[in-house]
């Protein structure tokens, strides 16, 4: 995933939340100010909330491109030294 493209569906949840929740609001019988308020605290929340989601998910794909080629070494290696000490073991 892109840090773009979660930006772009943070920012787009945090739209729609603020009209769902401003019009729902208003329309099950809340204030104008009150929907108002509802909508920005929702944008707020789910806007963020799936914006630190996908920051998370960016941070450890990062972890993970690492070096794959020397973790395989590495096990290629230990298997390689075991499989001598049992040969000369016997």
């Amino acid at each position: 995933m892109n840090g773009i493209i979660v930006n772009k569906w943070a920012m787009g949840l945090a739209v729609f939340s603020f009209g769902f929740l401003s019009i729902g609001s208003f329309l099950f019988g809340a204030t104008a100010t009150t929907s108002v308020l509802r909508g920005l605290g929702g944008g707020v929340l789910f806007g963020s909330s799936l914006w630190l989601a996908g920051l998370l998910v960016n941070e450890e794909k990062d972890v993970i491109e690492g070096d794959p080629e020397g973790e395989v070494n590495a096990e290629v290696e230990s298997t390689q030294e075991s499989t001598e000490e049992s040969v000369e073991l016997e």
